[in-house]
């Protein structure tokens, strides 16, 4: 099957009518600095990413703003106000390339925002691993309105998810509170262990044990389906984060990931993999709106002004992984990673000494696990957008024996 447009990659983003006229209004009286805006992120019943701009709430600090919450999650992003564009500001391209550079919105500013989110500490975050830049520039001699310009950049490699057998999930109160609803609030998530008794251990994101202990995977609650945009971000972020240390990658680079489905007392084993191991490509797109908020209000009554992206010709170059990367699983947490062979899959070297399984279609399976879901066939997530083939969850949910 052939692989999905660019804009299939994209969150289907909206400003509100009010914001517009908050940015119009600020741009017009010639104030300096920038507008703060409410970026929130919602998911459809198809699993595809939505964000809406609006008018920052004064009364909210930007952490309480940026708390994921049941029906989202929520950031705070700037507009910029640019009032000197220069003498080529008014040009098509070139000109508004040059007001998004000078706003932040360049490919090295991008960059390093994007690595920056994915080295941020603590629970993932579908905002951390989009960068986002917004501008509004006045009219000038070519230009006959005020325009909105934006810049937006997020991981270009798919995440390859296959089912998996259950696994057993040691008996802790964090494990407790996986299972049973309404003991955690959806959005979570974590990370996986193994104790000797190959039993899964989740530990939580904040847990200053997840720099000293071997991991294996992910843990994410909440989402029903490998499909939804927070799992993408959860597995983006854990395998390209030069901050965990010590993870159990088999040499393709997959780990394991735990949905805990909200409102379910069973969870599901998935096994995870890049689809681009050795780097992180970025991909970037660009956005060019009038900016006038009395016009764009007649045309969209529901006072929500869609924002139409275009893919950029050229994108910055891939973020460089750090040499960890490409280590193969340490000795000292070897032991407690070893697996018996699945039925139906034929035996291939692993590393020392242990048994890794090639099934007789699809990826392999990570060495640490009895092995894949029955019928399951893998899904792939391209950054943070539609699945190329359905049928992750060919393989049914799965109980998790404590």
């Amino acid at each position: 099957m052939g692989a999905p447009s660019d804009h299939d990659l994209l969150p289907h983003a909206s400003i509100s009518a009010s914001a517009l006229s908050c940015i119009a209004g600020s741009l017009a009286s010639g104030a300096g600095g920038g507008v703060q805006l409410r970026l929130s992120f919602s998911t459809t019943s198809t699993f595809q990413l939505a964000a809406l701009l609006q008018p920052a709430d004064p009364l909210l600090s930007a952490a309480a703003t940026a708390q994921p919450h049941s029906g989202g999650e929520v950031a705070r992003v700037t507009c910029a106000l640019v009032h000197d564009v220069g003498s080529d500001g008014g040009a098509e391209g070139v000109g508004d390339r040059v007001v998004l550079e000078s706003a932040g919105g360049g490919d090295q500013a991008l960059s390093a925002r994007l690595a920056a989110g994915l080295e941020t500490q603590g629970a993932a975050r579908i905002s951390e691993v989009i960068a986002l830049s917004l501008c509004a520039a006045p009219a000038s001699g070519t230009r006959a309105a005020p325009m909105l310009l934006g810049r937006i950049a997020l991981p270009g490699c798919g995440v390859l998810i296959t089912p998996l057998f259950t696994k057993r999930l040691c008996s802790t109160p964090l494990a407790e509170a996986l299972l049973r609803p309404g003991r955690m609030a959806p959005g979570s998530t974590g990370f996986l262990s193994l104790d000797q008794a190959r039993s899964l251990v989740p530990l939580e994101a904040a847990d200053e044990n997840v720099h000293t202990t071997p991991l294996v995977g992910m843990w994410v609650k909440g989402p029903d389906s490998p499909l939804h945009p927070l799992v993408a971000a959860a597995c983006l972020k854990y395998y390209y984060a030069s901050t965990l240390l010590d993870r159990a990658h088999q040499e393709d680079g997959s780990f394991l990931l735990l949905l805990c489905p909200e409102g379910q007392p069973v969870s599901r084993c998935y096994e995870v993999r890049s689809t681009e191991p050795g780097r992180l490509p970025l991909t970037t797109y660009s956005l060019a709106a009038d900016l006038e908020p009395a016009r764009q209000l007649e045309r969209h009554p529901s006072g929500l002004v869609p924002l139409g992206w275009a893919a950029d010709a050229r994108c910055p170059p891939p973020l460089s992984l750090p040499p960890h990367h490409h280590q193969q699983l340490s000795a000292a947490s070897t032991d407690m990673r070893r697996s018996q062979p699945s039925p139906g899959g034929d035996a291939i070297g692993g590393s020392r000494g242990m048994t890794a399984v090639r099934p007789s279609s699809g990826p392999p399976t990570l060495p640490w696990y009895e092995g894949r879901g029955g019928g399951g066939s893998p899904v792939t997530l391209h950054g943070l957008s539609q699945p190329l083939q359905q049928g992750a969850d060919a393989a049914g949910p799965a109980g998790l024996s404590r």
